[in-house]
């Protein structure tokens, strides 16, 4: 069986150029209400969502793995950010 957190740090990397354009983040941004700044938005979905997670191991894991994904985004982001500087 493959390590669960190699198969999502592999998806992310390969996705980072087709899905994390900036129309996309900017689309998401949008929908979620961070940019532009909508806070009733921002405070709608958190009610939405609000007690939808159950604090167990397997959710803690899974942040665990999202919360590695995420810093490699962004170190990856950051690594696009200053290629597109230069």
């Amino acid at each position: 069986m493959p390590n669960l957190q190699e198969t999502v740090f592999d998806a992310v990397m390969e996705s980072f150029p087709i899905v994390f354009t900036v129309g996309n983040i900017k689309k998401a941004w949008d929908h979620v209400g961070v940019h532009p700044l909508q806070p009733e938005k921002i405070m709608n979905h958190c009610h939405e969502n609000l007690g939808k997670i159950e604090k167990d191991e397997v959710v803690t894991e899974k942040y665990a793995i999202a919360f590695e994904a995420k810093e490699a985004f962004k170190a990856l982001h950051e690594e696009h950010s200053q290629a597109v500087q230069n």
